[in-house]
């Protein structure tokens, strides 16, 4: 891993360590507000990093409400167009709403947590949680996707899926685990 990224990856822990609900009750609003405007910074450069565009067009495209609540940061590429988006906290109120999102057919929806613009996660910046594991795999299916990878920039992991080998199913299924 080369310095520059071991270097952003032991800032964004420090910073999340010290904005986590055990910890933030220790700091003064300054603090808190100096550190989250602070894990916006390196959200910001790994998206301009990864998509080449700079921050004002990263913050227009991702429809960036709010940068002190920025924790997830998502760049999706498809048939080379991107898309950004942003935790349901820091995306502007404009692009909101309760409308549903469809699941794909023959299957359940989207899970409570993703299942409109009003409270849907992203998932560039921290780990993938598990209702963002099951609902991305969804959309990939409901997108006709033939292969999906997942670069989990907090962690270094990169996860695979493959519509030919039924990856995009649920492991019950018989889809593929997040491994």
């Amino acid at each position: 891993m080369p310095q520059e990224e071991a270097y952003r990856r032991a800032n964004q822990k420090y910073i999340n360590d010290k904005l986590s609900k055990e910890n933030i009750g220790n700091l003064t609003a300054r603090e808190r507000y100096d550190l989250e405007m602070q894990r916006a910074r390196l959200l910001y450069a790994q998206a301009e990093q990864y998509t080449g565009m700079s921050r004002d067009e990263v913050r227009a495209k991702a429809h960036v409400g709010n940068e002190t609540n920025l924790q997830v940061l998502a760049v999706y590429e498809q048939n080379g167009q991107q898309y950004l988006d942003v935790n349901s906290t820091a995306r502007d109120n404009a692009y909101k709403n309760d409308a549903l999102i469809p699941g794909p057919g023959g299957q359940e929806g989207l899970s409570n947590v993703n299942n409109t613009t009003n409270t849907a996660h992203t998932v560039f910046g921290n780990p993938v949680c598990g209702y963002c594991k099951s609902d991305t795999k969804k959309m990939g299916m409901a997108s006709g996707l033939d292969s999906m990878t997942v670069n989990e920039s907090a962690t270094g992991k990169s996860y695979t899926f493959n519509s030919s080998t039924n990856d995009f199913y649920n492991v019950s299924d018989g889809g593929k685990r997040w491994e």
